[in-house]
């Protein structure tokens, strides 16, 4: 009886060992094991609600990530709790977003050669986003994978992929390769 009530004694500084055990543990997972070092990792940033983000990296991944990268990683604008900058090197963004985002600061997206067949968003003769929701016009990338807007939104805004024009990835090329496997993944409601 003696010994446990020793043992209940000491718990506190079991608990606290525990914890700061766990915390390291935890810190070595994020930084070394869970996650790619930000040359090796595209992030793709989605303003939508509901995204099966996961599985859109797998796919964007498939058969295997562009060269020099070890992973994609997709994220929705919400990610960021702390309310910080949203970073990425691609985004998908609603046309109220982008118009906000290129009169705030113009120089966060690069201009865009457009694809053939697709329909671009145009600020001071420069195309910046790439065309990939639509309702009326039935054009939905991805729409497996992105909610773009709710379906009792009776009047849903346009939405527009565009790259980060500080992006790493922008300059050797694996920004615009993946953003084509995202063109890619057409699909019509």
């Amino acid at each position: 009886m003696r010994f446990l009530k020793k043992i209940w004694n000491q718990l506190h500084r079991f608990v606290f060992w525990a914890i700061l055990l766990s915390i390291f543990w935890a810190w070595i997972y994020l930084n070394f094991v869970g996650d790619a070092k930000p040359a090796q990792k595209l992030v793709l940033t989605v303003e939508s609600g509901d995204l099966k983000s996961h599985a859109l990296a797998v796919l964007l991944e498939e058969p295997e990530p562009p060269e020099g990268l070890r992973m994609i990683q997709v994220r929705s604008f919400d990610y960021d709790i702390f309310g910080s900058a949203v970073v990425g090197d691609l985004y998908v963004m609603r046309e109220s977003t982008l118009k906000a985002t290129l009169d705030e600061s113009p120089e966060k997206l690069a201009p865009l050669n457009l694809p053939e067949g697709w329909e671009g968003w145009s600020w001071q003769d420069q195309v910046y986003g790439i065309r990939v929701y639509d309702r009326d016009a039935g054009l939905s990338v991805a729409g497996d994978y992105i909610r773009y807007a709710p379906l009792t939104d009776p009047d849903p805004e346009p939405c527009y992929l565009c790259l980060d024009a500080q992006s790493s990835h922008l300059t050797d090329g694996t920004a615009w390769t993946v953003a084509l496997r995202f063109l890619g993944l057409e699909h019509k409601p």
